[in-house]
C-alpha cells in the first residue's frame, strides 16, 4: 500500500515522504542515534559480547557524553505519569522475617556472575561490619518494625531484598536466565522469603495461625457470655479472608510492577534495536530501581568508604586536598566545577588558619592559668610542709598530695547552694580538714562573703570552646557587681578570658571576665527574641538592624548617638561572622561530598578490576 501510494509522486517527493514516514512512525532517527551510540568499543553485557566492561556499562546511564536522544528518553521515562509501585503498605500479618544462614561470599560471587552476564548493573554491596557476624535471630531483632514491614513488602512485590547478612543492601533477585526467583511456591502463589532459601509464608504456618486465632475468638466469646459481642470493641474477622485479601493485594502490585517493566522494555527496544532481550530486561530493571528510589520506597544505604585523609576539620588535611585540586586545575584550567571547589577550599583553609591563631591564644591563656595553678599548688605545699612539722610526717605527706591533686580548682568559677538558692562563686583555696575531707573555700561573686564547702558539693561551670564564642557573638556573662547572668557582646579574646560589653550597662564600659564566666545562648531563645515584634531595617550592604538603634540627630543626644553607633557596629560584626561561618560550612560540605564521590568511584573500580570482571564466564 505504501509503495502504491508513493508511485503518484515524483522521485524527490517520494524520498521526502519516506523520510517523514520513518521519523513519525518507526522512530528511525532515534534508532540511528542509538545505533551510533552502541559502537563496538562499548561491550556492555550481552549486547555485543560475553565480557562486561563495567565502566562502559556505567557510562550507558551516567556519562555526560550520552546522546541527547538517550538523555531526553531517560528523562521522559522518569518524568512520565505512572502509578506508584509501592504506594500502600499492608497491615502486619504475622509473617516471619527470619532469614536462614547463607554465606556472604557465595552471595557476592553470585552477584559478580550476574554482572558478568549483563543481568545486573548495580555495584556490589559489601556487608556492614556490625551485622556480618550476627545470627539470623539477632539480625531480625536489630531491625525496627518499619524496616521489617518495608523489607517484607518490597521483597514480595519486586523480588528485591537483603540477602543473608547484607543489611539494607538491595539487588535484583534474578537467575542467569533473567527469571525472577522471589517466589519459591509459584503454584500455590505464596510469597517467598528474601533470602530465596525457604518460604516465609508456608501453608502449614497459615493454618496454625488460623487455628490460634479461632481459639482465641472462641475463648473471648465464652468469657463474655451473654454480653454483647462488641463489648470489648473488637470486631471479628475471618483470618482466611484477611489472608486472601492480603494475597490479592500482593498479586495486584506484582501486576502493576510487571506492566511498568513491560512498558520500559518496549520503549527501550526502540532506542536499542540491536540489544538482546536479556539486556533489555536488565536495563528495564535499572530504570525500575531508579523509579523506586524516586518514590522513596526502596532505601538504598551504601557504606561510605574511608577517605583516608585524616580528620575533616584538620588544617593539614584541607591543605593537602587544596594542593590536589590545584594540580587538577593546572591540568584543566577551564573546568568551572574544579575552579569553584578550589575557591571554596581556599576559603576553608583561610578560616582554619584563623582558627589556628585563636587556638594559639587559647593555649597561651591555658599556660598562664596553669602557671597560676602551679603557684597555688606551691603555696599549698608550703602550708602543708609547715603542718607536717607539727603532726605525723606520713599523714602530712598524704595530705599535701591530696591537696595538690585539687589545686587546679583554685580560680575556677562554680555554683554553690546557700539559703535554698544557687549562687555564682569563685574558688579561692582547697584544703583537707582533720577528718581527711577535701574542702574548698569560695568567695561569692558580687558579695564580700566567704564560705567553705565540700568539694563534692561544688558545681563547676563548664566554659564553652573559644571557637563557639567568636568576636561579635552575643552570649551571657556573670557581672561582677551582683554575680548574676546578663546578656553581652564579645569584643575580643584575652589571656584571662574575654572582654565584653553588657547590654544593660548604661555606661557601656568594656569589662574582662574569666573564660568560665560566660555561657552560650540557646539558638531557639535568640530566634524567639529576634521575632518578638521587633521591627528591622536593612542597610545597603544587607545587614539587618533593629529600628530602635536608628540614629535620629534631632532627638538623640551625642551620648545616645555614640552608643547606638557602637551597637550597630557590634551587630554588623556579629552578622558578618555568622555569614562567614555559614559559607565555611557550605564549602566544607560541598568538598566532603566531592571527595566522598571520587573516593567511592576509585574504590568501586579498583574492586571490580581485581575481581576479574572483564574475564568471560567459565575461563
Amino acid at each position: 500500500m505504501k509503495e502504491r501510494n508513493l508511485a503518484h509522486f515524483n522521485e524527490k517527493a517520494a524520498e521526502d515522504a519516506d523520510k517523514l514516514w520513518r521519523e513519525k512512525c518507526t522512530g528511525e532517527a532515534s534508532k540511528a542515534a542509538a545505533a551510533d551510540f552502541l559502537k563496538t568499543s562499548f561491550k556492555v553485557g550481552s549486547v555485543r559480547a560475553d565480557t562486561v566492561n563495567y565502566k562502559d556499562a556505567d557510562r550507558v546511564f551516567r556519562s555526560p557524553d550520552v546522546p541527547p536522544a538517550m538523555v531526553s528518553f531517560k528523562q521522559a521515562v522518569k518524568n512520565s505519569v505512572r502509578p506508584r509501585i509501592l504506594d500502600t503498605l499492608p497491615k502486619p500479618w504475622d509473617i516471619s522475617v527470619k532469614a536462614d544462614e547463607k554465606p556472604v561470599r557465595k552471595d557476592l560471587r553470585r552477584q559478580l556472575l550476574m554482572v558478568r552476564a549483563g543481568l545486573m548493573d548495580q555495584p556490589l554491596w559489601y556487608p556492614r561490619s556490625k551485622h556480618k557476624d550476627m545470627s539470623p535471630a539477632e539480625f531480625s531483632s536489630s531491625l525496627t518494625r518499619k524496616e521489617r514491614d518495608t523489607i517484607r513488602h518490597v521483597g514480595m512485590v519486586t523480588g528485591k531484598g537483603p540477602v543473608g547478612s547484607l543489611t539494607k543492601r538491595w539487588f535484583s533477585l534474578v537467575d542467569e536466565k533473567g527469571a525472577s526467583q522471589h517466589s519459591v511456591n509459584p503454584e500455590d502463589d505464596f510469597v517467598g522469603s528474601w533470602d530465596i532459601s525457604s518460604s516465609t509464608c508456608h501453608p502449614a504456618d497459615v493454618k496454625a495461625r488460623v487455628r490460634a486465632f479461632v481459639e482465641a475468638e472462641k475463648r473471648r466469646v465464652r468469657m463474655n457470655g451473654d454480653v454483647d459481642v462488641h463489648v470489648n470493641r473488637k470486631t471479628y474477622r475471618n483470618p482466611e479472608e484477611h489472608f486472601a485479601e492480603f494475597q490479592e493485594l500482593v498479586r495486584e502490585k506484582k501486576r502493576q510492577y510487571a506492566d511498568i517493566r513491560g512498558e520500559f522494555i518496549r520503549e527501550l527496544r526502540v532506542e536499542f534495536p540491536h540489544a538482546s532481550l536479556m539486556r533489555l530486561e536488565a536495563m528495564a530493571r535499572r530504570l525500575l530501581d531508579e523509579k523506586l528510589l524516586s518514590d522513596e520506597k526502596l532505601p538504598l544505604v551504601m557504606s561510605a568508604p574511608a577517605t583516608g585523609g585524616g580528620d575533616a576539620g584538620d588544617l593539614a588535611y584541607y591543605q593537602e586536598q587544596l594542593s590536589q585540586v590545584k594540580s587538577l586545575l593546572d591540568q584543566d584550567p577551564e573546568n568551572a566545577e574544579i575552579k569553584e571547589i578550589y575557591e571554596q577550599l581556599k576559603d576553608t583553609v583561610n578560616i582554619l588558619e584563623e582558627s589556628e591563631k585563636q587556638k594559639e591564644t587559647v593555649l597561651a591563656m591555658g599556660a598562664e592559668i596553669e602557671k597560676e595553678r602551679l603557684a597555688a599548688a606551691a603555696a599549698l605545699e608550703a602550708e602543708k610542709s609547715k603542718a607536717a612539722a607539727e603532726g605525723s610526717a606520713a599523714a602530712s605527706s598524704s595530705t599535701a598530695q591530696a591537696a595538690a591533686r585539687r589545686s587546679h580548682l583554685v580560680g575556677r568559677t562554680c555554683e554553690v547552694f546557700y539559703e535554698n538558692k544557687w549562687f555564682n562563686a569563685e574558688i579561692t583555696g582547697v584544703r583537707i580538714d582533720d577528718l581527711g575531707t577535701e574542702r574548698c573555700a569560695v568567695r561569692f561573686i558580687g558579695f564580700d562573703q566567704r564560705r567553705e564547702y565540700k568539694v563534692q558539693d561544688v558545681a563547676l561551670l563548664k566554659p564553652p570552646r573559644p571557637q563557639e564564642a567568636p568576636v561579635g557573638s552575643v552570649v551571657q556573662a556573670i557581672w561582677a557587681q551582683d554575680g548574676l547572668w546578663y546578656q553581652c557582646t564579645i569584643l575580643e579574646h584575652t589571656v584571662k578570658g574575654y572582654k565584653v560589653i553588657f547590654e544593660e550597662d548604661p555606661g557601656q564600659t568594656p569589662e574582662e571576665v574569666n573564660i568560665d564566666q560566660i555561657r552560650l545562648i540557646a539558638r531557639e531563645a535568640q530566634a524567639k527574641k529576634a521575632t518578638v515584634g521587633e521591627k528591622e531595617y536593612i542597610t545597603p550592604a544587607g545587614y539587618r538592624i533593629p529600628e530602635k538603634y536608628k540614629v535620629d540627630p534631632k532627638v538623640d543626644s551625642e551620648a545616645s548617638i555614640e552608643a547606638k553607633r557602637r551597637k550597630i557596629h557590634q551587630l554588623k560584626t556579629q552578622q558578618r561572622e555568622e555569614m562567614k561561618d555559614k559559607e565555611s560550612k557550605q564549602s566544607q560540605v560541598s568538598w566532603q561530598k566531592f571527595a566522598k564521590k571520587q573516593a567511592h568511584r576509585a574504590h568501586k573500580h579498583n574492586y571490580i578490576q581485581t575481581s576479574n570482571v572483564h574475564k568471560p564466564i567459565g575461563k
